[in-house]
């Protein structure tokens, strides 16, 4: 039996290299041979997947639905999910049929009892140096540092799965150690549909406690990935 699970791999990165890790991103030259070479050290653990992240594969893969909303066909469904503050926030997915190239998209949000709207629009990861042990019910992690926004994704095929590769990269903003981390989604409100992104939450999906912890001076470049198995 498969069970779908997140693997979050931590590494601190020589400094020496930083420039060049950045350069080579940005041209998706990034090989697992240069990250060993680079790696100072390294950790991992295994997320527990939360409920929020339940409840969006619920909302993708419930019964197909056709309503009509000011006159456009589109497929709406309501859940209700925890941001990091702990806040109910009650959210419609709203997939439109036939509104225009920008609104096609189950990741189109609106909120309810709001004028406005809102678009999940990607993921980022947090890192921090709590180590209280992760539950389906957590809603952030238990003593957060920093965001690291993800810069890459892979889809990786082979005869028995296919796995979910996330990556993103930073430099330490103060000195910690790193004992915890998650991924999270982050919704914005726009104001129309034309407008510029402006406030919105955050929701936490997936969240580990590292197997062995790593100790950041400010500006230790880390460097993190996200590996979702789907069997």
């Amino acid at each position: 039996m498969y069970i779908l699970k997140g693997l979050f791999i931590v590494r601190k990165l020589d400094r020496a290299y930083w420039e060049e890790f950045q350069a080579k991103l940005k041209e998706r030259k990034v090989t697992d041979k240069f990250i060993k070479k680079i790696t100072v050290q390294e950790t991992r653990g295994y997320g527990v997947i939360t409920r929020n992240f339940a409840k969006l594969l619920y909302a993708i893969i419930a019964p197909y639905e056709n309503v009509t909303v000011g006159g456009d066909q589109c497929i709406n469904r309501t859940i209700t999910v925890v941001d990091d503050g702990n806040n109910n926030r009650t959210v419609g997915y709203r997939g439109w049929l036939g509104y225009g190239d920008n609104w096609h998209s189950l990741l189109n949000m609106e909120l309810k009892n709001h004028a406005g709207f809102t678009r999940a629009f990607g993921t980022f990861f947090r890192v921090g140096s709590g180590t209280t042990s992760p539950t389906p019910d957590d809603y952030n992690l238990s003593a957060p540092v920093q965001n690291i926004f993800s810069v890459s994704i892979k889809l990786l095929s082979n005869p028995d799965n296919t796995v979910v590769s996330l990556t993103g990269s930073d430099t330490a903003s103060q000195d910690f150690t790193c004992s915890e981390v998650g991924l999270l989604c982050a919704t914005l409100t726009y104001v129309s549909k034309s407008s510029t992104r402006g406030t919105g939450f955050y929701t936490l999906l997936d969240r580990a406690v590292l197997d062995t912890p790593i100790d950041f001076v400010a500006g230790d470049p880390i460097n993190v990935q996200y590996k979702l198995t789907l069997a």
